[in-house]
């Protein structure tokens, strides 16, 4: 799902959680799968892909099982919100 139009060509950032990652977290084990502030340029884009069983949520994006999101960034700003895939269980998107 693209959730911004697509104007401005980027980099491509990718976020993969693996299957079982929920299980590894609810075992008790840390899982840190993107830095808690996440930098990225006018134009990149990410994209993350969800393989595991459980709905993950980075910031303001829920991604269910199997589901696959993109989001290009085309302002600056800062977006901040839950991480369910850092230890923190906090995010800090800043786009520059």
């Amino acid at each position: 799902m693209l959730l911004w139009p697509s104007s401005t060509a980027g980099q491509t950032h990718e976020i993969l959680v693996p299957a079982g990652t929920q299980d590894r977290i609810d075992d008790g084990e840390t899982v840190e799968l993107l830095p808690r502030t996440f930098e990225v340029a006018i134009g990149d884009r990410i994209v993350i892909i969800n393989d595991d069983e459980a709905t993950h949520q980075v910031g303001p994006y829920i991604v269910g099982p199997g589901q696959r999101i993109e989001q290009q960034f085309l302002v600056p700003g800062r977006i901040e919100g839950v991480c369910t895939l850092h230890p923190s269980g906090e995010v800090v998107i800043v786009v520059r």
